[in-house]
């Protein structure tokens, strides 16, 4: 059964948007409420593996598709893709449900919408699971790209941020959509980290690549089927519009980040994707500055760890919320 074939699935109105949105009650009150915030380019897809045995265990799960993706708006404005204002639609929808506590589970874009609804909302956030992006303090900037990449290029010998000009671009959303496939395979590709750096992650290789319209194998964990899933899934997106988390990335910023608190008081469980060459290991311990209740957990995946390891993932949360949330 896909995921959305799961029964429960809505759709509302929230902080000016529409919202498409799985909800389904946990079984009993000792159970858990698990909220899933996805990121690019698969949306609420790549949570497929996860969410049915969390749902199996009795625990209600809340799986949004955020802006941009699938039958939620497709806003044109960059700043209608800010975090804050996401995460206050995500605190609407659980208003809407009825939903006191919850767990917050991010992956990617959504890690970032997280973790500023556990800084805000933090009387509904029992704990916050981030999936390969590390916490962030708030700052009222656009993310330095620029800065970053050259801070870290003489330690890695390439820039960990390299995408984010080239998916921020005007040229962007046509040379996607000219060569999806090859960017659904280039996104997906589990090829060792040197590899994978010059053709996806550092300044230029990604849009070089999409030029040549490379197509590297199928990763290694996935059969055809399910990425044929992934592919017709990235192909009815609006590509358009679901680059302009990068576009607000690169150039805006939340004005309400300077009202948060700068340290996340709650618990918080970072899986460590530790092949992703996008996260170099100076940012993952970097979080012990900012985060009072932090526990990670690495394994040696790429970003797409829950596609991976879905079993030890679930099986590293569940243990998470066993140890760190009595």
């Amino acid at each position: 059964m896909s995921i959305f074939e799961i029964p429960g699935w809505k759709t509302g109105q929230f902080n000016n948007e529409t919202y498409h949105y799985l909800s389904v009650k946990p079984a009993s009150s000792d159970k858990k409420t698990f909220v899933f915030l996805h990121g690019f380019p698969t949306g609420a897809l790549v949570f497929r593996k996860i969410v049915p045995p969390v749902m199996k265990e009795g625990n209600g799960v809340v799986v949004v598709e955020l802006p941009g993706f699938g039958s939620s708006s497709h806003p044109k404005e960059v700043e209608r893709y800010s975090p804050i204002a996401i995460a206050d639609a995500v605190a609407g929808i659980l208003a809407a449900e009825g939903i006191q506590k919850s767990i917050i589970i991010g992956h990617g874009w959504g890690a970032s919408i997280g973790n500023r609804f556990a800084l805000k909302y933090p009387q509904h956030a029992d704990g916050l699971v981030q999936i390969g992006i590390p916490f962030m303090p708030p700052e009222a900037k656009a993310l330095d790209v620029q800065g970053l990449n050259a801070m870290f290029k003489p330690l890695l010998g390439y820039d960990p941020l390299g995408i984010m000009p080239f998916m921020a671009s005007d040229a962007a959303p046509k040379l996607v959509s000219d060569h999806l496939e090859s960017f659904v395979r280039l996104m997906y590709d589990d090829s060792p980290s040197p590899a994978r750096v010059q053709t996806f992650y550092d300044t230029g290789a990604l849009e070089a690549s999409l030029k040549a319209d490379k197509k590297p194998p199928f990763p290694s964990w996935a059969t055809e089927q399910e990425m044929q899933e992934i592919f017709e899934f990235v192909k009815r997106q609006d590509i358009d519009a679901i680059l302009n988390y990068f576009r607000f990335g690169m150039s805006h910023f939340d004005k309400e980040d300077g009202d948060l608190p700068k340290r996340l008081s709650t618990p918080y469980l970072y899986i460590d994707c530790k092949a992703d060459p996008m996260v170099p290991p100076q940012i993952v311990q970097a979080q012990f500055e900012h985060c009072d209740k932090i526990t990670i957990k690495s394994f040696d995946k790429g970003t797409w760890v829950m596609e991976q390891e879905p079993a030890d993932v679930v099986a590293a949360v569940k243990e998470w919320v066993s140890t760190a949330l009595v």
